[in-house]
């Protein structure tokens, strides 16, 4: 679950076409373009995508991220209000993501001189996290140690440095940081928080039509008296129905001599 695979497409000439691989259900497209306001359109196979978020690096260069649900091959498209534009777009493939809510956060920095740049986006910990970075003139760029690269890549026209990574969050911020070889260009600079898609569970309780023979929830302490000898801590079932069941065997020879014992259980299932 989570991100798939990545492509890069050259969308100078106004657009491109792509392949998406098998099991993707969401699609980023991360656009960079030299005209210095962002494309009038863009369009997935003839339907308009969503904006996410767009910034410029205060001058003639605009980055912009954009998302489909359910993406299926064709042609990204561009729409430009100047004839002479020049992009890239890279098109990042997930499975797993929140298809009602798939964004929950983005965030965007640009117009900087500098050698180094980072961007932190409001995340929760587990989302799908990724930016990209866009530097108007030669450069390279290392992307921090908590991020995986994507893509790093040069051009011979503007945009001339572009570079993407991704990461999984662990807190309530998730930060992006790039260093670069010490031309101190201008740079722009997009993060994003997608939120991944919550398993289904339901609750398993047998039926008893025997009196003090069924299930009971202890889920805390198992006492080891007469009592609670026939007790379990019931469990949660997967939406597949595989069922994970923690039963007390009666008596507990094993634990003759303790007087308690504290189980803790905790199943996750992702699909």
């Amino acid at each position: 679950m989570g991100y798939l695979s990545a492509e890069t497409l050259d969308v100078s000439g106004g657009g491109g076409t792509f392949t998406v691989p098998s099991g993707c259900t969401f699609l980023l497209v991360k656009l960079a373009v030299s005209t210095g306001t962002a494309p009038t359109s863009v369009t997935l196979g003839g339907t308009a995508v969503t904006t996410v978020a767009t910034v410029s690096n205060g001058d003639s260069l605009t980055s912009g991220i954009y998302s489909r649900v359910s993406p299926a091959s064709g042609s990204l498209a561009l729409g430009y209000s100047s004839a002479a534009a020049y992009g890239k777009a890279t098109l990042e493939y997930y499975d797993g993501i929140d298809l009602v809510t798939p964004v929950r956060n983005s965030a965007t920095a640009g117009g900087t001189y500098a050698t180094s740049f980072s961007l932190g986006v409001t995340s929760v910990a587990d989302d799908l996290c990724s930016d990209f970075i866009v530097i108007q003139e030669n450069a390279t760029a290392t992307a921090g140690g908590s991020q995986t690269l994507i893509l790093s890549t040069t051009f011979a026209v503007t945009p001339k440095m572009y570079a993407a990574s991704r990461q999984t969050a662990s807190g309530t911020t998730t930060t992006f940081s790039w260093t670069t070889n010490g031309l101190g260009q201008r740079q722009a600079q997009i993060a994003v928080a997608l939120i991944p898609l919550a398993g289904t569970t339901q609750t398993i309780r047998p039926d008893s039509t025997v009196s003090n023979t069924g299930w009971t929830a202890s889920t805390t302490t198992l006492w080891q008296d007469t009592s609670d000898q026939s007790d379990a801590t019931y469990m949660s079932a997967t939406a597949d129905g595989s069922v994970a069941v923690l039963g007390l065997a009666n008596p507990w020879p094993a634990f003759a001599s303790v007087s308690g014992v504290v189980v803790t259980v905790r199943i996750r299932r992702e699909f």
